[in-house]
Order: C-alpha cells, then sequence, then structure tokens
C-alpha cells in the first residue's frame, strides 16, 4: 500500500491508505472478507483482483478458461468466503473459492434463464445469491445449483421504476437495498421484492442527498448506506431511513 501524503480540502474525508496502483484496470465492484480481510475487485477490463489485508497485490483470477470475466461489475462474499462477480459483458454470475479458483456459473446451463448485463450481486444472510439484470430491469435469486428460485422486477408503480440498477446489498434484517444510475437514486426492497422506499432525486443532484450517477452501495456494520456517486465523483453516507449523514472525497487526480 502507499499511504496518502496529501491533506483533503476543507470538510472532507482523505483516505488513509490507497493501493491497487497498476495492478486494477477498470476498477467496478468491490468486496471486503470480514474474516481475513482480503480485498476483492472485480475490473471492467476483465478479471477479478485480490489483495490481502496489507493492501499487497495476490493476483488476478478469472483471466482465461471456463471462469473467464469479460466485464466484470458487482462482487460479493459468502459466509464461506467464495466470492461473486457479475459479468457485464457475458451475462452471468462466476463463482470462486477463496483462493480464486472459478467453481460455477449463474444461471447454469439447464436453469432455462437468460440473462441480460449483470451490474450487481449480493448474497443474502442464508448465502441465497442475488442478481441484477439490469437490461430486463429484475432481481434474480438463485440456488446452489444455478437454478433461479424467484425473481422480481425493480419497475414497480408506487414509486419511479429502477432503470440502472447497480449496486446492492442487504441490511440485517435481510432489506435489500439498490442503486439506480439512471433515476438518480437508491431504494429499499423486502425479501419478497416489495418496493418499500427510494431515496435521492429524479434528475441529477450536486447537493448532499442528492445523485448525478450513484454506482456502488454497501451497508456497515452500524447499519449506516454508503453510495458512490460517479459523476459526482463522491461517496454519501446515509441513515436506514435515507437521511443524509457525510460527503466523502471529491473530483480529482490524488487519492480519495
Amino acid at each position: 500500500g502507499t499511504a496518502d501524503s496529501g491533506s483533503p480540502g476543507a470538510g472532507e474525508a482523505g483516505p488513509l491508505m490507497s493501493f491497487g496502483m497498476g495492478n486494477i484496470a477498470s476498477p467496478q465492484g468491490i468486496a471486503i472478507d470480514p474474516s481475513t480481510g482480503a480485498v476483492w475487485v472485480a475490473s471492467f477490463a476483465g478479471g477479478l483482483v485480490k489483495f490481502d489485508a496489507a493492501d499487497e497485490y495476490l493476483g488476478t483470477f478469472g483471466t482465461a478458461g471456463a471462469g473467464r470475466i469479460a466485464q466484470g461489475a458487482g462482487v460479493a462474499l459468502d459466509s464461506k468466503g467464495d466470492v461473486y462477480v457479475g459479468d457485464y459483458g457475458a451475462h452471468d454470475v462466476l463463482e470462486f473459492d477463496s483462493k480464486g479458483v472459478y467453481l460455477a456459473t449463474f444461471p447454469a446451463g439447464d436453469a432455462g434463464v437468460t440473462l441480460g448485463r449483470v451490474t450487481g450481486v449480493a448474497v443474502d444472510a442464508s448465502d441465497h445469491l442475488f442478481a441484477v439484470d439490469d437490461d430486463n430491469s429484475l432481481v434474480l435469486q438463485f440456488d446452489a445449483a444455478g437454478q433461479a428460485t424467484h425473481q422480481f422486477s425493480t419497475s414497480q408503480s408506487n414509486k419511479a421504476a429502477l432503470a440502472g440498477s447497480v449496486g446492492m446489498h442487504f441490511d440485517a434484517t435481510g432489506d435489500l437495498w439498490i442503486a439506480d444510475y439512471y433515476y438518480h437514486s437508491f431504494a429499499q426492497y423486502s425479501p419478497a421484492g416489495q418496493l418499500l422506499a427510494q431515496y435521492g432525486m429524479n434528475s441529477p443532484s450536486a447537493v448532499p442527498g442528492g445523485f448525478a450517477e450513484p454506482y456502488g452501495l454497501t451497508i456497515d456494520s452500524n447499519g449506516n448506506v454508503w453510495v458512490t456517486d460517479a459523476a459526482n465523483s463522491d461517496v454519501q453516507e446515509f441513515d436506514l431511513h435515507g437521511s443524509f449523514k457525510a460527503l466523502l472525497g471529491a473530483a480529482g487526480s490524488g487519492p480519495g
């Protein structure tokens, strides 16, 4: 890793460490293994990059053969440490073990399901895999055999539809949260797929609490929702009621 020697601007948070320089092309989804501290990053140029807890580069996986990742997007881990990568280009989800060995592809070849561009993936507390099909505005659930067991539409009449769903994460109660770059918002769904709430504005905004292109979304152990905004070059923090809490980062060329 490389320590940051710069200083953030007033009112902004700066990074503690930056790493991965020269090892990641077009980084997209990121996930951290809570048991080992390993960091996994999907590359939109292809492959899955791994760093250890000390931020040292360990290798790039999924670059050839049956487990080849064409355009890595979302990343999620299950309780065993297996890694799931949504492949935007190949329209599927690939599973790797904690050492980067390819295990499986979802949906399975006999599942009778065809996915569009996969942008986000998430794993619930019972290790069920969920994937966002951005082309068809769907979230699909898969079992361990690669069969689709449930799906719901992210386009529901009681709120504005989600049409560009990307980052997704489960909270401690089992609700699923999804960021949407097209409608500049993020939304909360019940485990059954009912839209519970939607936050943000339906037009681009640079003010705190608003978005231009929200992509990544995660939830920390304290129940705070973190959303990355590609167009505004920042990260915003919210509580589970959608109330804005903090703004991190700003456009620029240095770390942070």
